[in-house]
């Protein structure tokens, strides 16, 4: 709960919106989080919990309690993750799944990877968008599954191309043998923070 004066509220306040490690540091807090106001959504507290995850401990208990853990280094496939739904007017456009597809699948040729099944997930499977990206890639499969299982199952694909917003980055992070691609982050049409600079992924337009 707040406490304090008036003054050291809003002290607090700015100086911590857009500041995790300042309130990690804080030898006293002034007031709740406004978890709004992306505490865990910048790049170095992302950074930090992508190390995290990829500490050898945290990634063998994860892929040990991931029914789709055989999948890890096992496939070629590709992963899409199309977050559409209450967030649909954000998301980066067909043209960007459509070039980053053929990019992956490229790339993938030229790396002697070779091409597999090219999933498709989403939250609105009936979505024009959706409809597009299977007249594009007629082989592609519509995946659904549960939250958790999109995570287990998108994040032990071969190649995976990400959407907006941390549920897709959660699932790149999940990604241990992964080659992550993601769309073009731009800070002026985005709700959400840099959540995707992560050393060794691909930003695609």
């Amino acid at each position: 709960m707040y406490s304090g004066t008036n003054n050291q509220f809003y002290k607090m306040r700015l100086l911590t919106d857009h500041n995790f490690f300042s309130v990690l540091n804080a030898p006293i807090l002034f007031s709740n989080f406004n978890p709004n106001r992306y505490f865990f959504q910048t790049k170095p507290i992302t950074q930090m919990i992508h190390s995290y995850l990829h500490s050898i401990t945290q990634k063998t208990q994860i892929i040990n309690k991931n029914p789709f853990g055989n999948r890890y280094k096992n496939n070629q496939d590709i992963f899409v993750h199309i977050r559409l739904g209450d967030m649909s007017k954000y998301n980066p456009g067909l043209n960007y799944y459509i070039k980053t597809i053929y990019l992956v699948k490229k790339n993938n040729i030229e790396n002697g990877i070779g091409i597999g099944i090219i999933y498709l997930s989403t939250d609105q499977k009936n979505h024009i968008l959706i409809k597009k990206l299977q007249k594009e890639f007629p082989l592609s499969v519509l995946i659904e599954k549960n939250e958790i299982e999109t995570f287990q199952f998108g994040s032990a694909c071969q190649s995976i191309v990400l959407s907006h917003g941390s549920f897709s980055a959660i699932i790149g992070y999940l990604g241990f043998y992964s080659k992550i691609y993601y769309p073009k982050y731009d800070s002026k049409k985005k709700w959400y923070g840099d959540m995707f600079s992560i050393d060794g992924w691909v930003e695609c337009e």
